[in-house]
């Protein structure tokens, strides 16, 4: 049996969402100037300027630090990244802490975290803003998610991130390393 991909109704569906996404991110210069749209490719280097950077630490301390800097902050939790999607900045195994930020200020630019449809938490860029919500991207992804992230998946932001210093953020990092942005186990 002969099956393309590109025929049937998932393909007609997936070509609606992005066609609709499409015309969000168009809308969204004239609907919601607070958040300009943002192309991972063209502005990765604005992105990556605008998200909290990791703080290296001591092998196997990374997800400790991000316990005791949550520990400060209202709200806060600390999740452990899994994946490529948000390489060079944030490398599998990088802990994050998320904190609570009111959904009706977030910009674009920032990294946030919601529930997917799928039960998972996915931590993402906001490039963009449409009527049902706001849209995603991973730096490392070619293409924005599928989904939206809404008051309804919400989780909230990265405000801090700590990576070992045997991840593999290490070029990217390797300009920041400074004995001021150590941190031990104490």
């Amino acid at each position: 049996m002969n099956c393309s991909r590109n025929s049937g109704p998932h393909f007609f569906a997936t070509f609606l969402r992005r066609a609709s996404v499409v015309i969000a991110l168009a809308g969204s210069i004239i609907f919601f100037p607070g958040c300009t749209s943002l192309s991972v490719e063209r502005d990765h280097s604005e992105i990556m300027a605008r998200l909290p950077q990791p703080q290296l630490v001591i092998p196997g301390h990374a997800m400790e630090a991000a316990c005791r800097a949550a520990a400060h902050e209202p709200g806060g939790q600390v999740l452990c990244g899994a994946g490529n999607s948000m390489k060079p900045i944030y490398a599998d195994g990088t802990a994050v802490v998320v904190g609570h930020y009111d959904y009706a200020k977030l910009q674009c630019g920032m990294a946030v975290v919601y529930w997917s449809h799928r039960g998972y938490r996915v931590c993402h860029v906001i490039i963009g803003h449409f009527y049902g919500g706001y849209i995603v991207q991973g730096l490392n992804n070619n293409r924005w998610d599928n989904e939206y992230v809404t008051p309804e998946n919400y989780v909230g932001v990265i405000t801090q991130a700590f990576a070992s210093f045997d991840t593999r953020a290490q070029p990217v990092l390797a300009s920041t390393i400074t004995p001021s942005t150590q941190i031990g186990a104490n």
